[in-house]
């Protein structure tokens, strides 16, 4: 047998539902009055569908099929009549597959009989309204008996209807007699909307949040009337912002609210210096504790160090929480040095003196020893030497030039009588005639006894205290002798701007020992009095008396004083001590002299000079410090000079680290003390403190780190005293160590 093809298949299907048509649906419909002044309705319904689609033919007395036809693609077709008979209704079924081809087909009768009642007035409660979609709405009817809601078929006075699309509604009711009358409501079905909202809810004060709005045609956002579906938001408040559709037409729109908080900015600030002298260096530092800072520099770190060239500002950018940002800028002034020169003749012979006038400042130092602190300077140097004046201007930033001072070994500036050159005449000078006697070189052009500075070339050879020969040729004549003595008697007792009152040496009998070497400003430091050296002790020793020399500009006012110690020279602590201040003259005149009436031989220290260094000097300034006119006594009255020794210290005057010295002292603590083969550091602090060991001379012998503890080998350091200086940040403190073995 052969197989079917689906053409065939088709078009039997069709055959076999044309001739069965009868029951594949069947059709209602209910019988309508034609009242007067009135159309008559029908309503007929389809059953059992299984069609794609329906269409409706009504045949009827005095009515042609074109004229009648009333045709709908839907189960049911409501029909009216303006004639009065019996109808033929059609039902025609279409396919679902193929809508042009007629499937089925069924016929039913309407009867529609004259009445000459009148017909009644049919209202509807809501003519035409608008409800939402997925909205239901109630139509109600009056006028009538029974009524029949079309589309649906719905009978009853009242329906809830639920239309997905805009529907009208016909009402058809008919009055106790049977007359029908008709009324229409169009329910209007508007869309609805649902706003999506997507954006930063937490805004920084300052700043603004975008949202994204979705759901709706257009959007409009309160407070602010901001019709746009992308709103930018500025609230200085936290604040609740309405979103909707604009137009009446979206009525049916939902509203959503949003609540935007505001942050206030973190709270940031810079400490640090506001000014400082061309070439300073300091540091800033971010306040407020943030998690993060970004400075100008492009530093995240807390603290910068900068060193401006010339004022400048530096900017701060501090994150706090939820990412919130705030700035803050910090201006440096970098203040001028002073721009300083200094005239004069630079070019001297041996023994004659020097004018030096510095300009450009307001007070001046120079390095010389003991300091001077005028504009100009005038000394005899004994050798070739570069000076430096240092300056401070009215903003006191500091300034300085040097000046290099030639000394011509090959002439001297002879005074007539000096013989000894020593600065005044007097009957030792005639020892030194004896001692060069015979001697000749080039005689002074013009010769001369007056008292006064005479230019002289030099001669060979030197004279007991070390300068040339030629000063012992007093009157001048080219031949050292007798006749010398003019000059001496004519000039005998005068001095001249020479006369020396120190003795320097390279080793010194007496000397000060700074300790230590950097001190602080505003606090008492001092520096011991040495007597003799373990390689050159001192013998028939009984007493001693000598100058301290100290520049009084850098000392607060009575701030010096002398403490006499337990020493060789004073082992039972039975001496007779003196010590008188003169603090405008810069010197303290001391003494101390034994009782016993017997010498002592030895060397060490046997006393301290006490003193306050001022708080406004700059840091790293030099203080000199130096021992004059020493006389050494023996037990039989025998005096004989000492040679005395100079030394400087180095000053560092940060305020902020002397009023923390103490608190910063007292959390650092270190035993043994002696110690002989180590040491145990403890310190209070979290930080890291850094500590060197320094001996009296002011050299470091060891140094390092610690945190809170550290133990430290001291074996291979010698017996004696030294000084342990600590520092964290800009705090330092010293303490002294003993080692004994």
């Amino acid at each position: 047998m052969k197989k079917f093809t689906s053409a065939f298949l088709i078009a039997f299907l069709l055959c076999l539902n044309l001739k069965t048509s009868a029951q594949l649906f069947n059709i209602s419909a209910w019988s309508s009055q034609l009242c007067v002044n009135s159309t008559a309705y029908a309503v007929v319904t389809a059953t059992q569908p299984s069609a794609g689609s329906y269409s409706w033919i009504v045949n009827g007395p005095g009515l042609s099929q074109a004229s009648v036809n009333s045709s709908s693609l839907g189960l049911s077709a409501m029909l009216t009549y303006t004639s009065c008979g019996i109808f033929t209704v059609n039902c025609f079924a279409y396919s679902a597959i193929t809508p042009t081809l007629q499937i089925a087909q069924v016929s039913t009768t309407v009867s529609v009989s004259c009445n000459s009642a009148t017909t009644p007035t049919i209202l509807s409660s809501a003519p035409n309204a608008s409800i939402c979609s997925g909205s239901t709405a109630t139509l109600t009817g009056f006028g009538g008996l029974t009524y029949t809601w079309v589309p649906g078929n719905l009978a009853g006075s009242s329906i809830v209807v639920n239309p997905s699309s805009s529907t009208c509604y016909t009402l058809l009711a008919t009055n106790a007699i049977g007359c029908m009358g008709m009324a229409t409501s169009c329910m209007s079905v508007l869309p609805t909307y649902s706003i999506s909202v997507n954006g930063n809810t937490l805004v920084c004060l300052g700043n603004s949040t975008t949202f994204t709005l979705s759901g709706g045609p257009s959007f409009l956002t309160n407070p602010g009337n901001i019709n746009s579906p992308n709103p930018i938001l500025t609230p200085t408040v936290p604040t609740s912002y309405t979103l909707t559709c604009p137009s009446a037409l979206y009525a049916c729109a939902t509203s959503s609210v949003v609540f935007v908080n505001v942050v206030n900015p973190p709270s940031i600030g810079i400490s640090g210096s506001n000014s400082g002298c061309s070439g300073f260096t300091t540091t800033l530092t971010a306040l407020g504790g943030l998690p993060s800072y970004t400075w100008s520099t492009g530093s995240t770190n807390t603290s910068i160090v900068v060193s401006p060239v010339s004022s400048a500002c530096y900017s701060l950018i501090g994150t706090g929480p939820f990412a919130c940002t705030n700035s803050a800028v910090h201006c440096l002034t970098v203040l001028a040095n002073p721009s300083l020169s200094i005239v004069g003749n630079n070019s001297v012979c041996l023994g004659s003196s020097l004018n030096f006038t510095a300009s450009g400042a307001t007070t001046y130092t120079w390095n010389t020893s003991p300091g001077i602190y005028t504009n100009t300077l005038n000394l005899i140097p004994s050798s070739s030497f570069t000076y430096m004046a240092y300056g401070t201007g009215t903003n006191g930033c500091i300034g300085f030039v040097s000046y290099p001072a030639i000394v011509n070994n090959n002439c001297a500036i002879v005074w007539p009588g000096d013989a000894n050159r020593d600065g005044a005449v007097s009957n030792t000078d005639v020892l030194e005639l004896g001692l060069a006697a015979g001697s000749t070189g080039p005689a002074r052009t013009p010769t001369s006894n007056a008292w006064n500075g005479q230019y002289a070339n030099a001669w060979s050879g030197t004279i007991s205290t070390g300068w040339n020969k030629v000063h012992a040729d007093c009157n001048g004549d080219g031949i050292i002798n007798s006749s010398d003595n003019t000059a001496i008697n004519l000039n005998f007792a005068l001095t001249h701007g020479f006369k020396e009152s120190t003795v320097n040496s390279a080793n010194p009998d007496i000397y000060l020992v700074p300790t230590p070497s950097l001190v602080n400003t505003g606090t008492w430091s001092k520096a011991d009095i040495h007597l003799g050296e373990a390689a050159n002790p001192l013998s028939q020793v009984y007493g001693v008396a000598f100058d301290l020399n100290y520049d009084q500009l850098y000392l607060q006012t009575d701030s010096v004083k002398i403490i006499y110690t337990a020493s060789f020279l004073n082992a039972a602590n039975q001496n007779i001590d003196f010590g008188k201040i003169v603090f405008t003259n810069g010197k303290l005149y001391a003494a101390t002299v034994r009782v016993d009436h017997n010498n002592v031989s030895g060397n060490g220290k046997i006393g301290e000079l006490w003193f306050k260094i001022k708080n406004t000097l700059p840091s790293n300034s030099v203080l000199n410090l130096s021992v004059s006119n020493a006389i050494k006594v023996s037990a039989t009255g025998t005096s004989s000079l000492l040679s005395g020794g100079s030394s400087s210290i180095t000053l560092s005057n940060s305020p902020v680290q002397l009023n923390k010295n103490s608190l910063f002292e007292r959390s650092l603590s270190f035993y043994p003390n002696p110690a002989s083969q180590q040491i145990n550091f403890q310190s209070d602090l979290s930080a890291i403190v850094n500590y060197s060991i320094i001996d009296v001379l002011g050299r470091v012998i060891l140094k390092g780190e610690f945190n809170q503890s550290k133990t430290l080998d001291v074996s291979n350091l010698a017996s004696g005293a030294y000084y342990i200086k600590f520092e964290s940040g800009i705090q330092s403190a010293f303490k002294k160590l003993v080692i004994e073995k």
